[in-house]
Formats: C-alpha cells, structure tokens, sequence
C-alpha cells in the first residue's frame, strides 16, 4: 500500500494525452470537394433568415437542406450544421403555417410555394423533435390525398416517397399510406427513363422490404435509360437528355434505398461509382455541381440539387465524409425576385433562370418526358422581376398535329399577352421562342407517338 501511494503522484503527472475519438478516420476522396460545395452554399447562398437562393424549383432547396443539416448534425453531434437545420426548418414552418390554415378552415392554394417546402418537416419533426414541424407535415399530408392525381408524374412520385417515409413513423397509417403510396408509384412512370418512379418504388422497398416491392423496383431500374457493368459501375456517356443532375441524383437515391431493401453489393457499388461521377469534372466546377450538360457544359447552379449531392455524400459516405466547419451565413438576407408572384394557377413545373454577367449571360436546360397534352410552365428571372407564364396544348393547325401555346409575359410592371402556334414536323418537332431581355424560353416539343417531351433552353441572351 505505501509503494501504490507512492506512485499515484507519478501516475497522474505521466497520464497520456486523450486520443481524438475520430482520429483514426481515414477521410474519404470526396470530402475535399464536398466540403468546398458545403462552403459555397451556406457562404454565397445562405441567409440569417433561414431562406437560401439559388434554388430552380419551388421546395427543393428547403427539402435537401433541412435533410442535409438535419442528417449529418444529429449523427455528428454538430451544433453548427444542426443550427442551420433548425433556422431553415423555422423558415419553412413560418411561410407554412398560413396555407395549413387555409387548408384546414378555407380552400387551400396548390401552388402555394410554402406547400412545395412542407417534406422538409418530415425529417425536422421526427428528428429535430420539433412537434409544430411534425403537426403541420402530418396536416398537409393527411389533406392532399384528393389533389394527387392531378400533379404530374415527377410530383407523385416524390409524394409516394414521402409517404412511403412516413408510413414508418406512424404505425396508425402505414399500410394505408404504403397502399397508396404504390399507387401514385406506378402511375408515375416517366417516358423518358422511368427515374422518378425508381425512386419512388425503391423507397417503397425499403420501408417494406417485401419481394413484390423489391421486384417492381429493380423492374423501373431496368426500364431506366442508366446501365451498369458486371463490377457495379455505371457505363458512361450518357444519353444526352439523362445529363441532368436532378435526374442522376434521384437515381443515386434509388440505389441507396433498393440497397438499403436487398444488401446487393452490386447496387451500393453503382451509387457510389454515379456519386463518384457527379463529383468528378463532370459537373463540379469550383465548388458547385452545375445544373445539366445536356446542351453542353450549363452554367446554372441549383442549390436544392447541391444539396440533395451532399445529402447523398453523407448517406454513402458516413463519418468518412469530414465536414469542415461551416463559414458564416452572409450579413443581409437573400432575396429573390420577382417579390409579387404571378397569379398561378396550376402549373406542371416552375423553373428559375440564374442571373450571369455580361461576358456569361445566364443560361440553363431542362428535359422532361411524359408530358399530358395540356399543361403550363412559369419561367423566372432570378433577380430581375420578369417572368413568363406559358400554357400549352397539343392540337391541329390546318390539318396538321400543332403545339399552340398562350404566352403571358410581366416585364417590372408591364404585362402582355401573345399567342404562338407551331406544327410537328417529320421528325415529330415542334418548336416555340418566346421572351425578350433579360429572359428568353426556346421550347422544343417532341412526340413519339403517344409520348411528348420537352426541352427547354431559358437564356438572358438571345443567341
């Protein structure tokens, strides 16, 4: 006992220093890259009010931010990515809380941009512990059922993985919500690829994990327009109209989940090699992952699909992906014109033109498939208050298959009103300008039978 004594003194001055719990940690490749996107979007697009710019759909930003900070700071115990979680969830919920109130006691509006944010308070809610999040999530999602049908087919599929997701946080509705769910999944077939309904049905699969879900997801994986070789590796080029970023990632997300529902190594490997991909010279270019490649290199940035990137990094990736301290928000807030909306009634798709410099005037592409006959779009300037609302349909003009659209165009306070027409040609072509400075719409319709496809090229430049 006097020679244990005598030692303690020793002992406590000769203790090691305490090893760092994640030293051992062998960063992976992709952390430098998916660090400098963290830095870039939360620098140049954040706001100390919780909004974020530099998004090209209404919600998904708000949807693949919140899940981002929400995922990666809980995991991590990370009071700096979670703040930015809980400031852009508080945001969310604030525009919210008015359209929950219409729909609860009046008519709601369905193009209510707050509507299109309200998946974020999924993960806000049932992570965040953030019960106003979760009580307005479940108010919206209890009352949507009777508009589904009518959303187009990229929207029901997001809907059926949204409640697919839920239906494991509520015991009570599961099964119904899975049921329809699997519906609004099938139905959302996309003519160009079927992408969206892999999502959809891989999401289904994983919550369920029975066969028949299983086999309907890697049946819409096949009908994909994506291939893989025997190592899991996905076989590059793509087909022009697939070089969408939003697009790929969805893929990713399908893999993950189908991964997720099977443990086949295959998948997990093709995920991370399309990951791998988009962080490649592909489509990151100092600190962001550009918006498409299907007419070239774009020089658009969508921040929700940024995001939704390093949602993905950190799901495949884990405690590998080291995230580096995050930079501070900008001082003034971000604001995104036009401030007075359009009145809008019900639109397949709202895309945003990014605002470039005199030398690189803005451009950006999108591709979509599976078109109905009739529908409408809304084009916006980012920072200009300008914009263009266009409603389309598919008919005859002397004999001949047509596409005659109305065109309304808000330039400041001006408003004006044009009708455009164009006829297929042998191809089964149809094409329509319209706009003037600082936002031009070059649409290009193409029918294959009963399918009708789009691409839309928005320009502040007319070449």
């Amino acid at each position: 006992m006097l020679v244990a004594l005598a030692l303690l003194p020793i002992i406590g001055c000769s203790g090691l220093d305490e090893i760092e719990p994640s030293a051992h940690v062998v960063a992976a490749p992709i952390s430098p890259r998916a660090n400098r996107v963290v830095e870039r979007m939360v620098a140049e697009y954040g706001s100390p009010d919780g909004r974020w710019g530099g998004c090209m759909s209404d919600g998904c930003v708000e949807i693949w931010g919140t899940q981002f900070f929400y995922r990666a700071g809980t995991r991590r115990d990370r009071d700096d990515l979670l703040e930015l979680g809980e400031l852009m969830a508080g945001r969310i919920a604030s525009d919210l809380r008015g359209a929950v109130w219409d729909a609860i006691f009046g008519e709601a509006r369905r193009d209510d941009p707050a509507l299109f944010g309200f998946p974020a308070l999924l993960v806000s809610g049932a992570l965040g512990d953030r019960g106003m999040d979760a009580f307005l999530f479940e108010s919206v999602i209890s009352r949507a059922d009777e508009h589904l049908d009518s959303l187009d087919r990229r929207e029901r599929a997001g809907i059926a993985a949204i409640l697919a997701t839920s239906a494991e946080l509520n015991p009570d509705d599961r099964d119904a919500r899975l049921t329809r769910a699997r519906e609004l999944a099938e139905s959302a077939a996309d003519g160009g690829g079927y992408t969206w309904q892999f999502l959809a049905l891989s999401t289904i699969a994983r919550v369920t994990g029975e066969v028949r879900d299983i086999e309907a997801a890697r049946a819409s994986l096949a009908r994909t327009n994506y291939r893989f070789d025997d190592p899991g590796r996905i076989a590059l080029p793509l087909d022009m109209t697939d070089e969408v970023l939003s697009r790929i990632l969805s893929l990713i997300h399908g893999l993950v989940d189908l991964y997720a529902a099977t443990g086949d190594a295959k998948l997990h490997r093709g995920a991370t090699s399309v990951l791998d991909f988009v962080f490649s010279d592909a489509y990151y270019e100092d600190g962001t992952l550009i918006h498409d490649r299907v007419f070239g290199r774009s020089e658009d940035v969508c921040t929700g699909c940024n995001f939704m990137a390093l949602y993905l990094v950190d799901r495949l990736y884990g405690d590998s992906f080291v995230i580096d301290p995050l930079p501070d928000l900008p001082d003034e807030p971000w604001h995104a014109a036009p401030d007075e909306e359009p009145e809008i009634q019900t639109w397949d798709t709202i895309l945003h033109l990014g605002a470039g410099t005199e030398e690189k005037p803005g451009t950006m592409a999108a591709s979509m498939s599976g078109l109905r006959e009739r529908g409408g779009f809304v084009f916006r300037h980012e920072r200009e208050p300008v914009w263009l609302e266009v409603r389309y349909e598919v008919g005859t003009l002397g004999g001949q298959p047509s596409i005659t659209a109305n065109v309304v165009s808000f330039f400041d306070d001006e408003k004006s009103e044009s009708e455009l027409a164009a006829g297929f040609d042998a191809s089964g072509v149809a094409r329509l300008r319209c706009g003037s400075p600082p936002l031009y719409a070059d649409l290009e319709f193409t029918r294959t039978g009963s399918e009708l496809s789009l691409q839309i090229r928005l320009s502040e430049r007319r070449d």
